[in-house]
């Protein structure tokens, strides 16, 4: 069976950008769960470390 070589390295070009962007997207996907895990953790630490308002034992917490 007779392939232009020129269809074959085209073919080999393609599949080689094909994982190089996926590769990119799992990059990405990955540091995007990271930076979610950061923000929720600063959140986290932002919410535990405020000094509870004046009456807030009485109010059971709620602040209602």
């Amino acid at each position: 069976m007779w392939i232009n070589s020129d269809v074959v390295d085209l073919m080999k070009l393609l599949r080689e950008i094909r994982d190089e962007l996926r590769g990119i997207n799992e990059r990405q996907r990955g540091t995007n769960k990271q930076v979610q895990q950061e923000v929720f953790y600063v959140r986290k630490k932002k919410t535990r470390k405020r000094p509870l308002p004046p009456g807030a034992a009485q109010m059971g917490g709620h602040g209602l």
